[in-house]
């Protein structure tokens, strides 16, 4: 889905990318940058969480 797409960086979420290496596997296979964060199983709820958030406030 990124082909054609000038991607820099590809960044990982959720639980399936905690397999260890998996980052590393990814960046061979695209040739792009692929970073993991330290928890990636909270990003998505985390992002959901904040979006709730700024709904609440504005």
């Amino acid at each position: 889905h990124i082909e054609g797409h000038d991607v820099k960086e590809i960044s990982l979420v959720g639980g399936t990318c905690c397999l260890t290496g998996i980052e590393e596997i990814i960046q061979k296979q695209t040739g792009i940058y692929t970073h993991k964060p330290q928890n990636p199983m909270f990003v998505t709820p985390l992002g959901i969480a904040l979006s709730c958030t700024k709904e609440i406030i504005e």
